[in-house]
């Protein structure tokens, strides 16, 4: 009787080993992860800001996007990398120059880390493929220095890129 037990127990694990290795596992929710040195990113660009204060609550001041004393250019300047088609991270700097109700210039500096969204790769099939065009929202957090006060308050980020892929490299 024992050994009619230990034929059958081993007859048993023969089976259970051949039905695991004859089906493949389903790959369904697997997500496409590269190495750390893929998919890295630098962007770089020139902004225009229109700066309105509390201050001008109440005051006969040009309310103009346009207006010669609210013209201000700013730089931006972040590095990146995409984890997945998916989901991306950033740390960028901006350097502004804003001017206030007293039309007078105040240097700012904003660094801060975003969490970046791409919303279009769930609509695509093919990662390979550079699609044409991108819409990515992104939220972060960072300090936002203010050169006249010398403070430097925590501050939020948040917004929505849309990329337009013009040629391979541009």
């Amino acid at each position: 009787m024992k050994k009619l037990l230990m034929v059958l127990a081993l007859a048993s694990v023969t089976v259970a080993g051949m039905a695991q290795t004859s089906e493949t596992p389903e790959m369904k929710y697997s997500v496409a992860t590269n190495s750390f040195w893929s998919n890295w990113f630098i962007t770089a660009d020139l902004s225009y800001a229109a700066f309105y204060s509390n201050e001008e609550k109440g005051v006969d001041i040009p309310k103009g996007v346009f207006e010669d004393f609210r013209r201000n250019l700013g730089l931006s300047v972040s590095v990146g990398k995409w984890f997945t088609p998916h989901v991306g991270g950033r740390l960028a700097y901006q350097g502004l120059q804003l001017s206030d109700s007293d039309n007078e210039k105040r240097n700012y500096q904003n660094v801060h880390a975003d969490f970046l969204y791409n919303i279009s790769s769930h609509f695509r099939k093919d990662y390979d493929v550079l699609p044409k065009w991108n819409l990515i929202p992104y939220a972060g957090c960072g300090i936002i220095r203010n050169s006249y006060t010398r403070q430097k308050p925590f501050a939020f980020s948040y917004g929505v890129i849309a990329r337009y892929r013009l040629t391979e490299r541009l």
